[in-house]
């Protein structure tokens, strides 16, 4: 587990200050930033799902929205930290986020764009 996070802090998004989503000790890093938003903030980066909605929130049917929810400040830190798409934090704790949802766009035009990077480690 220790290299799987490892691998995350090395490869994965870092905070807007620089720092790395997990600590060194492999806690989350709960005072993160990415793009100005937080992972108890009350919705990060709604920008992600433009198109998706007319002016009054009705799904105009043009994406294929799919969502996943979290429960407990840990699993909720990794679903904001890989959401690619609309994060709804509905129940903040004091650090972090007890209950949360995390919206994304599987449609084609979705499907090219990702905020990581792929490695090959193999050769």
């Amino acid at each position: 587990m220790t290299a799987f996070l490892l691998s995350i802090v090395l490869l994965g998004p870092v905070c807007d200050d620089g720092a790395p989503p997990y600590l060194s000790n492999g806690r989350p890093n709960f005072h993160c930033k990415i793009d100005g938003c937080g992972p108890s903030d009350p919705v990060c980066w709604p920008e992600n799902l433009d198109g998706c909605y007319d002016e009054t929130g009705n799904d105009t049917g043009t994406c294929s929205l799919a969502s996943e929810t979290c429960e407990g400040i840990i699993p909720c830190f990794g679903m904001w930290l890989s959401c690619y798409g609309e994060f709804d934090c509905v129940n903040p704790a004091t650090l972090g986020c007890k209950e949360g949802t995390c919206t994304e766009n599987e449609g084609e035009e979705a499907a090219s764009a990702s905020p990581f990077m792929c490695i090959d480690t193999t050769s």
